[in-house]
């Protein structure tokens, strides 16, 4: 054979495996840069960003809580931390749905859902507000709960 085969042989291989490692790690990103990135990848992103923000605000206010900084009561707490672990269930549990389902149209049809569901909670409070039961500043704390839910769900 001839010198430093092994070597040359390990090089090789080194050299095959780095580039297909960094071609790898360096695809998903440059699709969505260049705009060729599908929908389902836009939206699993969009998920998976949503999902860790939503972790990390979790995680800082259990967080400040055993520290004791915040100066919010305790009880006042729990109610906020409890309101993420139900968003982070909430979300895991419609990734899990729309997964399941298996079409790509599955995040559009869920988003159609909850666009219904929200029409339906303005509508009711829009005739309340009308009818005089509520007043205008009761139904506009209500409306702006209900559009700020929409505005997350990504209407």
């Amino acid at each position: 054979a001839f010198p430093a085969r092994d070597e040359v042989v390990h090089v090789a291989l080194v050299v095959v495996l780095a580039t297909l490692v960094a071609q790898g790690r360096t695809q998903a990103p440059l699709n969505s840069r260049l705009g060729v990135a599908s929908t389902a990848d836009t939206a699993a992103q969009e998920r998976g960003l949503a999902r860790r923000a939503a972790q990390a605000a979790l995680d800082r206010l259990v967080a400040d809580g055993e520290e004791g900084r915040g100066g919010a009561p305790q009880e006042l707490r729990d109610v906020v931390v409890e309101g993420y672990r139900h968003r982070i269930g909430q979300r895991a549990a419609a990734e899990g749905a729309v997964d399941a389902a298996g079409s790509e149209g599955s995040s559009e049809l869920l988003r159609a859902l909850v666009l219904t569901a929200t029409e339906t909670e303005r509508d009711v409070v829009l005739r309340a507000r009308r009818s005089g039961e509520v007043s205008p500043a009761v139904a506009d704390a209500a409306l702006l709960d209900i559009e700020t839910r929409s505005l997350r769900a990504g209407e």
